[in-house]
């Protein structure tokens, strides 16, 4: 698997499609994210994947983040399929500011 990155001063509200189980139950696809310093995962093939940055070309909704069209599409929330590693490329728990995503970290730590 490969870990991308976006600046450190990238930041803003993205659409996400997640899988709508396990790490995800709640969410749903053409929901949304938060990110800050975004991160996002390739070649997944050994991995399980649970949400993805949207299709669309306007995946990324508002806020700043240049050179964004490489991440259109990839994986944003990733599990190992042989250990218990989780890797969320959003940010679940900044602050106060995303309290819609707090529930992606108390179902990461009760289903994995």
């Amino acid at each position: 698997m490969d870990v991308n990155t976006g600046s450190s001063s990238s930041n803003g509200i993205v659409r996400i499609d997640y899988k709508g189980e396990g790490i995800t139950a709640g969410y749903g696809q053409d929901d949304i994210g938060f990110v800050y310093g975004p991160v996002w995962y390739s070649n997944t093939e050994e991995t399980r994947v649970f949400a993805t940055f949207g299709q669309e070309e306007d995946f990324f909704l508002s806020g700043h983040w240049k050179n964004r069209e490489s991440a259109r599409g990839q994986a944003v929330i990733v599990t190992e399929k042989e250990a218990a590693v989780t890797l969320i490329g959003l940010e679940a728990g900044f602050r106060n500011h995303t309290d819609y995503l707090f529930r992606l970290l108390s179902n990461t730590v009760f289903n994995e």
